[in-house]
């Protein structure tokens, strides 16, 4: 049921100036943003009266601290520092060190890193492997991405790990690459839901979220009706999935068990089955077509769901894997590396 905020909010004591309540329209959300800016805040606690149609809460905000002083100087130093990471020294196994404050607040589940590194340029055939580390033991850890560059040219590589992790990156490079940069942010989760097994990558088409795991694929929908919030509602799983694209169609799983597109209907989500043969690769290419490699050779995806040969052998390119896509509202899908899948807000842009 939507919950109106009443005019009657107020702080205590009123002589503190420098809070407020965010206006709210009626919503469903059970969130309130409360904002405290200008140096009279600073080191005095308050108390926020909420008064809503839901009812009458008091909450004790704690005595805000100054913000520290910075030197503008070391910090468009250390601003470089990041666009240009490996720059001046480069090694086949990097540590990468976590550099962002942890978040003031949460929504009820732990926060999660999000890392993305990214190249301006990459030889082809450079292999890379991101590896949670924990303490000092850069070699006990585990192997969260892995990947080998099938073109020269720009690349990423992202992960999103617990609240405590960092990461060494593993790389055959036999020089410092190109425009390497380091990004870092934290993930506010709103919203989880278990999947069958440990997640590797994620792909959204509307509403139509598929997140290819160990065991196959998980097939969840992105619900923004329900009266809790925005939420992932589990559909289907699959096993015998090994790959997900992007197509016209939908979002196009294939595997040991066949080939299916996964349909975003009105509040719903559909599966065609296209073919029960198993299919060994697929691709897309530059026309939009979806070409899959079978064991009688390379079928192109026509718009009614039917396979015809194909008059090349070429594939095509398949979509780069990533453990979160933005929606359109701002947040983010991601894989938890606690086997889930979450909604989550982002602290910042990349």
């Amino acid at each position: 049921m939507p919950v109106t905020m009443f005019p009657t909010t107020s702080f205590s004591p009123t002589t503190i100036t420098g809070w407020s309540v965010a206006a709210l329209r009626p919503t469903n959300q059970q969130i309130v943003t409360v904002v405290g800016k200008g140096s009279e805040i600073v080191g005095k606690p308050v108390v926020l009266i909420l008064h809503t149609s839901a009812g009458l809460r008091r909450y004790e905000i704690a005595a805000p601290t100054d913000v520290p002083k910075s030197n503008q100087f070391e910090v468009e130093l250390q601003q470089i520092a990041c666009k240009h990471w490996g720059f001046r020294e480069w090694a086949p196994r990097m540590p990468m060190k976590w550099r962002v404050d942890p978040p003031p607040y949460d929504f009820g589940f732990r926060p999660l890193r999000q890392w993305m590194v990214t190249f301006k340029s990459i030889p082809e055939g450079v292999s890379f492997e991101l590896r949670t580390v924990h303490g000092d033991d850069i070699d006990d850890g585990q192997v969260i991405v892995q990947r080998t560059t099938d073109a020269t040219g720009e690349m990423f590589l992202d992960a999103v790990t617990d609240e405590q992790a960092e990461l060494s990156l593993t790389n055959d490079l036999e020089h410092s690459p190109a425009g390497a940069s380091l990004r870092q942010r934290w993930l506010l989760p709103t919203a989880s839901s278990k999947l069958a097994a440990q997640g590797l990558s994620v792909m959204r088409h509307g509403n139509a979220v598929v997140a290819l795991t160990t065991d196959g694929a998980t097939v969840l929908r992105y619900n923004t009706s329900s009266a809790k919030g925005p939420l992932l509602d589990l559909v289907k799983s699959f096993t015998g999935i090994d790959g997900v694209l992007r197509s016209t169609l939908g979002l196009v799983i294939w595997g040991a068990r066949g080939l299916f597109v996964v349909l975003d209907e009105a509040n719903k989500i559909d599966f065609k089955r296209v073919t029960k043969a198993p299919i060994r690769a697929a691709g897309r290419g530059a026309d939009g077509v979806v070409r899959v490699m079978q064991e009688d050779g390379v079928m192109e995806l026509r718009d009614g769901f039917g396979l015809e040969p194909a008059n090349t052998e070429v594939l095509g390119l398949v979509d780069a894997q990533s453990t979160s896509r933005p929606l359109p509202d701002g947040s983010v899908v991601a894989i938890d590396p606690d086997a889930t899948i979450v909604l989550a807000r982002p602290m910042r842009r990349f």
